[in-house]
């Protein structure tokens, strides 16, 4: 009966070992859980993700409704001289496109990992643009540009048309660097189709002649996209995003211009195509302020922001002269886009 106290004690040595080495084991599991090993043999802490855990198929769909307004080059269709008839020196004023702002959509699906986890998401992006200017001289001091000898009309009608289209995949991930601040960098392929049409008719109410001029513009190429996504979590449900993005697209121009009855001549005195490659660097950057809410299996997201996109020298045109024989000049304008945006995302 004396030995009772020797074996209780030692029972509980016994247990309490074995309780200190589950939980070392357990300690050394979540270091694991934590712990990064570089490719160059070094260690580190793992990031934490910056979304939700939430029990869902790791899907995601978005969409969001644009409101933009497009500021384009080389939009100048006419210009007005004071002095009639038209004689240098010039004394007037350029007539040119001003666009009003346009609804547009961009939708977007994904694909959530949990290990590693990282997102693959498909983004397309349409925005169309159009307008219509009139201008008139009632005494004949209207002149066309970039269409020489077309001088002294009395009025002039244009239209222009932007179609835009843009498809990015992207791989991405979501991770904090603070407790309240998280990035997202990404990287992935950008292809764009970007479709300007526009013509002009200028019209001579004493002669009752008239010139048409016609141009196409269209872009279609693909490339490297990349950037990175900053968000500042004032709690678990509001936040303030902002993102930068850059690509560098190499592609096909579809270049070409045309007019009819120039200097009375009734077919197509002139029809040149001017196709080309080139690249076409671009960047985004947009600010919002998003709402989340995440249940069992569901995230909700609701976002409100602004965003603006430029597009360096993608409206390329011809420029014409007379003299001898016809001639032209290649140039080319940039195309950009600023506007509001409202976004409604689910994950599930």
């Amino acid at each position: 009966m004396k030995l009772t106290p020797f074996i209780i004690l030692a029972a509980s040595n016994v247990i309490a070992a074995n309780s200190l080495d589950q939980r070392i084991a357990d300690l050394e599991q979540q270091m694991t859980e934590v712990r990064t090993n570089t490719v160059f043999g070094n260690a580190g802490a793992r990031t934490v993700s910056a979304l939700p855990a939430i029990n869902s198929y790791g899907l995601f769909l978005s969409m969001e409704m644009l409101y933009w307004m497009p500021f384009i080059g080389g939009t100048e269709f006419a210009y007005f001289d004071d002095t009639f008839p038209v004689a240098s020196p010039f004394n007037g004023n350029i007539v040119e496109f001003n666009f009003d702002w346009q609804f547009g959509v961009r939708t977007a699906l994904g694909y959530q990992f949990t290990n590693p986890d990282w997102a693959i998401i498909a983004e397309y992006t349409h925005v169309k643009f159009h307008d219509t200017e009139h201008a008139s001289h009632p005494r004949g001091g209207l002149s066309a540009s970039g269409l020489p000898g077309v001088v002294n009309e009395t009025s002039a009608e244009a239209s222009w048309t932007c179609s835009f289209n843009v498809f990015d995949f992207d791989l991405t991930r979501a991770y904090f660097l603070r407790p309240r601040f998280s990035v997202s960098p990404l990287l992935g392929i950008r292809t764009a189709w970007i479709q300007q049409r526009d013509h002009a008719q200028y019209f001579n109410a004493s002669t009752s002649v008239s010139n048409l001029l016609k141009y196409v513009n269209e872009t279609a190429g693909a490339g490297l996209l990349g950037g990175t996504g900053l968000r500042w979590h004032w709690s678990s449900q509001w936040s303030l995003a902002s993102h930068i993005a850059g690509s560098l697209i190499y592609g096909k121009f579809k270049v070409s211009a045309k007019a009819e009855n120039y200097l009375t001549t009734p077919a197509e005195p002139l029809h040149v195509k001017a196709d080309t490659y080139k690249f076409l660097p671009n960047m985004s950057i947009d600010t919002a302020l998003q709402w989340e809410k995440a249940w069992c299996a569901l995230r909700l997201t609701l976002a409100a922001g602004y965003e603006f996109q430029y597009w360096w020298r993608q409206n390329q045109r011809l420029h014409f002269d007379t003299g001898t024989a016809y001639s032209w000049t290649r140039y080319a304008e940039d195309l950009g886009f600023q506007g509001v945006k409202f976004r409604a995302a689910l994950d599930f």
